[in-house]
């Protein structure tokens, strides 16, 4: 019984580290590829270039944050990136 209950919250909190590594792996891409895109497109408007920049500003905020709940309610950012 116990041995149950401590194996299930290894694998509760083994998840979570995975999880929070793919978010910060998703982050880090989506910023370099925002920035290179940038650099490389001149063509960009600039409403385009500042919800591109607003977007990487609240990448980089989440993956600062120290709160888990905040990291995980705001991880649906990557979808709408």
């Amino acid at each position: 019984m116990i041995f149950t209950r401590i194996l299930y919250f290894y694998n509760l909190i083994k998840n979570f580290i995975i999880f929070l590594f793919y978010v910060y792996k998703r982050s880090t891409f989506l910023i370099q590829n925002a920035e290179q895109f940038l650099s490389k497109n001149n063509s960009v408007t600039s409403e385009q270039k500042s919800k591109i920049l607003e977007n990487n500003r609240k990448l980089k905020r989440i993956m600062r944050s120290d709160n888990f709940e905040e990291i995980e309610l705001k991880t649906h950012d990557l979808s709408s990136y």
